[in-house]
């Protein structure tokens, strides 16, 4: 490569949005692949390298894809197969997916990667930490991405030979150039937004709706008021104070001392006594008395005027003339950015747009066409910051939200949804359902601690308005994670709509626990896993067995409920019994214990059917009536 040349896959890779991967542990209920998976998604999302997806079946954008392929088995039996992990990766748009096995060292699993476009092509990372893991995996994805956008050589034309001349009558000869037939580029699949169909009581993670984009006339700005200047209380002069003195005691006339007495035979007389001197009075002069200060009268304060509905609608008009007034300045600026992104000049249409942008600050249409053009060349981050700026200065704006949504749903992510309702949130904090929204974008995401946040910052805001969509999301995530005594608290506060949610619960928890062990001894007979993974599944499924059934027992049926209900309690346990008949097999190898484990798991199986007949007997939503 010659001096000043530039590589032309590292000037493509910088443009190219990162690829979307989607993780899958080898065994679904094998807890150790689980926090592989975990450890692996943190480093690359860490890093940059992937739009990263983890395969959860209650996740909302599994839901969705599975709605969408008409496969409604993804979101019942965890998906195991190769097959299925391709066909799942391509309804959700993804480049590649990966598959993560635990090894006894724990902080090294072996990784296969699959590029889904070009299934024959995969590699395997093993033996490495999960950080140079995460690397492999990013440098062979890049790789793969960077050869399948590369064009094709086309070869050069045959020379034309001119063949002699073999008789005066024989036409010369014509040489045909070969044909290069470049095959047709498959366009990228556009995955539609989903739509979920739920069943009846089927309990799925949550699919995140836009909420209803209501128009509210912009506040007016508000009306300067002159407050008048303060009274200035100027005190009138004391009086000078009057001393009246008291008037002048009497003289004190003090008598001459009496002779001393004479002292006989007879009787003494009284003696004499002279008082002593009183002293002198002192005179003091009374106070004077306060000074009264009258203040000047205050100059009356002018009243507040409040702009009536005629003078605000006024004001909002003549704010909206402004903004529009500024478009129109723009709009050869806007023209041009639209005209160069049309011819791929993406560079030049983002700095025509900022020019945009800079002339009309207050407008949403310059942002919008900023953020759209920086998603189109590749800055994801650049694109979702523009939109959120947009829906500052435009919170009612509707296309804005349509581009938010459309990015979710094009990228099977929840970034432009968390983007949307943490900027409806920001202009009002006590908007319920854009806590709601954003608490469901979390959950899709996996972020469950943010989601319960936002779902608890939801239900305090219900509290005021008797409200239960918070309570309800929250006994549902609560019971997906098998955290019951959360979920009982949460039911507790739902009344009439309390069992058809309890029932909900532990009628997909059951489901998913006999999946679980079915398919982890079908990949133990097949020698496709280890005496300790299948082990681990069985101890894992009888712990969890064992709780929901403690669950079932804690929560009272409605009275048309009461058989179907024990049904379900006795399911559980006969789950959790096959759990623990299981992990004698395996220690043991003893045959009578397989099949007594398998006699449990039909007999569970048939005490759910059993159960499920009279539910729908006295109707799903019934309420003990």
């Amino acid at each position: 490569m010659g001096v000043g040349a530039v590589a032309p896959s590292a000037t493509a890779a910088s443009r190219r949005p990162p690829p979307t991967i989607v993780l899958f542990t080898h065994d679904a209920g094998d807890s150790d692949d689980f926090s592989g998976l975990k450890a692996l998604r943190a480093k690359l999302r860490d890093g940059g390298h992937f739009d990263v997806l983890t395969y959860d079946v209650e996740a909302p954008a599994i839901l969705r894809a599975a709605a969408d392929a008409h496969h409604p088995e993804w979101t019942t039996t965890p998906i195991t197969t190769d097959a299925d992990r391709l066909a799942l990766s391509k309804a959700l748009g993804a480049s590649f997916y990966a598959v993560i096995t635990h090894t006894k060292s724990s902080d090294r699993p072996d990784i296969q990667l699959v590029d889904v476009l070009a299934p024959a092509h995969s590699w395997s990372v093993t033996g490495k930490k999960t950080g140079d893991a995460a690397d492999a995996l990013a440098s062979d994805a890049d790789q793969a991405v960077t050869q399948r956008s590369a064009p094709e050589p086309t070869p050069a034309p045959a020379p034309v030979t001119a063949a002699p001349p073999v008789a005066p009558a024989a036409p010369p000869a014509v040489v045909t150039p070969p044909v290069t037939v470049t095959p047709p580029v498959t366009p990228p699949v556009t995955i539609a937004p989903p739509v979920v169909v739920t069943p009846p009581v089927t309990v799925t993670p949550p699919v995140i709706v836009a909420p209803p984009v209501v128009v509210k006339p912009a506040p007016a700005p508000a009306v300067p008021v002159t407050a008048n200047p303060p009274a200035v209380v100027t005190p009138a002069p004391a009086p000078p104070a009057v001393v009246t003195p008291a008037p002048a005691p009497p003289a004190v006339v003090t008598p001459a001392p009496a002779p001393p007495a004479v002292v006989t035979p007879a009787p003494a007389p009284p003696a004499v006594v002279t008082p002593a001197p009183a002293p002198p009075a002192v005179v003091t002069p009374a106070p004077a008395p306060p000074a009264v200060v009258t203040p000047a009268p205050a100059p009356p304060v002018a009243a507040a005027v409040v702009p009536d509905a005629k003078q605000q609608a006024d004001q909002k008009q003549a704010a909206d003339d402004a903004i529009q007034q500024q478009v129109a300045a723009v709009k050869p600026l806007l023209a041009k950015g639209d005209a160069a992104l049309a011819r791929g000049e993406v560079a030049m249409a983002i700095s025509l747009y900022r020019q945009a942008v800079d002339g009309a600050p207050r407008a949403a249409q310059p942002r919008l066409a900023l953020a759209q053009a920086y998603l189109q060349g590749g800055f994801r981050d650049k694109a979702l910051d523009e939109a959120k700026r947009a829906l500052q200065v435009s919170p009612d704006s509707v296309p804005i939200k349509e581009f938010l949504i459309s990015m979710d749903a094009e990228e099977s992510t929840s970034e432009g949804s968390v983007t949307l309702y943490t900027a409806l949130i920001a202009k009002n904090p006590d908007d319920i359902s854009a806590h709601l929204g954003l608490a469901d974008a979390y959950w899709n995401d996996g972020s469950l601690d943010r989601a319960e946040a936002e779902y608890k910052a939801a239900e305090a805001l219900e509290a005021t308005t008797g409200g239960h969509r918070a309570v309800t999301q929250l006994a549902r995530m609560y019971g997906a994670q098998s955290r019951y005594a959360d979920a009982l608290e949460m039911l507790a506060q739902l009344g009439a709509t309390r069992y058809p949610m309890a029932l909900s619960i532990i009628k997909n928890k059951g489901d998913a626990l006999l999946t679980s062990l079915s398919t982890a001894r079908d990949s133990f007979e097949a020698k496709k896993s280890s005496h300790e993974q299948f082990y681990d599944t069985a101890k894992k499924v009888a712990a969890e067995g064992q709780a929901l059934a403690d669950f079932v027992h804690a929560v009272t049926p409605p009275a048309a409920f009461k058989l179907s209900h024990l049904h379900r309690q006795l399911a559980a346990n006969l789950i959790a019994q096959e759990a623990s008949v299981l992990m004698t097999y395996i220690e043991t190898s003893d045959a009578d214990q397989g099949d007594k484990a398998a006699s449990l798991e039909k007999s569970a199986q048939s005490e759910m059917l059993t159960a499920n007949a009279g539910e729908q007997k006295n109707g799903l939503t019934a309420e003990g009536n």
